[in-house]
C-alpha cells in the first residue's frame, strides 16, 4: 500500500522516505485545512499589527527604497 492510500485509509499523517530520509508527508485533507486557515489567521495578525504600528507614528519605508533593499541581497 502507497501512503496515500494509508492516509486514506487510516486517516493518519503519513512520512514520505526516501533513502531513508524524510522528504515529504500525506496528510489528512482536515489537517491541510487546518493549517491553511492557522496560516491565514497569522498572516492577518501580521497585517494587522503593522497597521496598528504606522497608525500610532511608526515609519513607513517607500516601495522604491524597500525594493532595492529586497534586490540587493
Amino acid at each position: 500500500m502507497n501512503e496515500i492510500e494509508q492516509s486514506i485509509r487510516t486517516g493518519e499523517r503519513v512520512r514520505v522516505r526516501q533513502n531513508g530520509v524524510d522528504v515529504a508527508a500525506v496528510i489528512p485533507i482536515e489537517d491541510l485545512e487546518f493549517l491553511e486557515q492557522v496560516e491565514e489567521d497569522y498572516d492577518v495578525l501580521e497585517a494587522m499589527e503593522a497597521i496598528d504600528e504606522v497608525s500610532k507614528g511608526g515609519k513607513l519605508i517607500p516601495w522604491e527604497v524597500l525594493r532595492a533593499e529586497l534586490l540587493k541581497e
